[in-house]
């Protein structure tokens, strides 16, 4: 279950770069 935390904080981090980049 501890990967699936980092998994979900990696996805949250990625699309807030995303939404920022775009």
């Amino acid at each position: 279950m501890l990967w699936k935390k980092c998994h979900a904080m990696s996805l949250t981090m990625q699309s807030r770069h995303n939404k920022r980049r775009k």
